[in-house]
Order: C-alpha cells, then structure tokens, then sequence
C-alpha cells in the first residue's frame, strides 16, 4: 500500500507531515531520518500531534517521540503552553482526506500555502552568506540576492531535500555551476536570466545586439534580442 501524504501540521515554527503511528511504524525506514513528520495520537476526546525528535539517546523532556531499536519513547505536553502548542486546532491541522468538497480541499490549500509563507517571511535567524573578494560573478550575485532577500535559508530546507547541507555549505564557496544555480533560484523564489552582448572593442563579426534569455524557470518565458541600431525590442521567432 503506497504512502498517502494527506495531512499536515503546523508545529515549532514549520509545516510537518502527520501520521498515525501505525503507518509510521510500517514506513519507519523511510521516515524515521526526516526532520519533518509528526505522528498523532488520539488522547481522549482529543488528538496529540508530536515531532519526531530523533534518538531516545537525546533530551526527552520535550514533547515528542524519541526513537529506539527497541521501543520508542512517546513524551506527551504537560504545561499549558505545551498542550496549545501540540494539540492544534483546525486552523493549524490540514487533513485533506477528509475534505467533503474540491472547494473545502482548495480552501485549507490555500491557508496552508498563507501559513508556510508567514513561516518563511519571519526568519528567526538571517542567513548572511560571506562575500569575497575572489568570488565568481555568479556566485557574487547568488549571495547578494539571498542577503538582500533577508531569509532564515533553514526555513528552506524542505525545498532543498536531502542535499541541503551541502547546498548551504556551498555559499561559503567562491564559485558555483549552472546548475546549482538553477536550484537555488528553484528553492528560493528567484528568477535568472543571462544577458549575451558584443565584447567591447574592435571586434570580429559584432551581432549588435543584446540578447537576454530567461534561464530560470525558463518555461515559457521569452527570449527577449534587443536591435543596437533600432529602438524596438523582438523576441525570438520561435516565442512570436
């Protein structure tokens, strides 16, 4: 039976998904590593929804469910901080499955979507990533936009998958590929384009032209060749 990803959380400042302890416990494998699942548990006329916080071996004193090869450790809230926090109401548990229309269905999207952009627009941490006098022009442009986007890049992390502490260790680097680029205008909502122009000086063959292609997200979007010797600006023949 295939893994149903249809409900999610909002819990310690980031979106989770939930399951019950069953269907974890059948997926463990998969799951047991991911920063990002909670698992519900019915507690009387109410439900309890808990990180995974990883080995029993850590800190059990907060909420959560702590992983053993034996037996798990399950801490439930005590204080009345900690039962607001992980016994959440509707507006912050999202259960798509049960949704009795495609409008009810659209309708938690869509606050789940506003909940995830709040998350990602209240950086607890700015990422600051090191500039240098020896960086790439790229790499130099990467890291001006990710300052002056002003973001916690952990926030991120879902966007990233597994690779994203090596993402983040890259903005320490003074160079970077195409590709790598093209993910980090993906993760973090930017767009890229490049700018093709003459050399400057006596050259061979000038097109006298500017040609400025988007290359992320680079779906659909125009090529846009600006004439030297004409005031009006085409796209390519392919995108008219």
């Amino acid at each position: 039976m295939p893994l149903n990803f249809n409900e999610e959380v909002a819990l310690n400042g980031r979106t989770m998904n939930v399951f019950d302890y069953d269907t974890f416990n059948e997926y463990r494998d998969m799951l047991q590593y991911s920063a990002e699942v909670a698992i519900k548990f019915n507690r009387g006329d109410r439900e309890a929804v808990l990180p995974v916080r990883g080995s029993i071996h850590n800190n059990v004193n907060q909420p959560g469910v702590y992983l053993g090869d034996q037996f798990d450790i399950i801490t439930f809230p005590e204080t009345p901080e900690e039962e607001k926090e992980y016994y959440p109401n509707k507006d912050r548990l999202f259960n798509f499955a049960d949704s009795k229309s495609m409008q009810e269905h659209l309708d938690k999207s869509d606050r789940l979507n506003e909940i995830k952009n709040q998350i990602l627009e209240s950086p607890d941490n700015l990422t600051h990533a090191p500039l240098s006098d020896d960086d790439k022009p790229a790499m130099r442009g990467l890291k001006l936009a990710i300052n002056y986007k002003g973001i916690d890049i952990d926030k991120y992390k879902d966007r990233f998958g597994e690779n994203f502490p090596n993402n983040k260790r890259k903005l320490t680097d003074t160079d970077i590929t195409l590709f790598q680029l093209n993910r980090y205008c993906e993760c973090l909502d930017l767009d890229m384009d490049i700018v093709f122009r003459d050399a400057e000086g006596n050259i061979a063959n000038p097109m006298k032209k500017v040609i400025t292609v988007n290359v992320f997200p680079g779906n659909g979007d125009y090529t846009k060749i600006k004439d030297l010797d004409s005031d009006n600006d085409t796209l390519d023949e392919d995108e008219e």
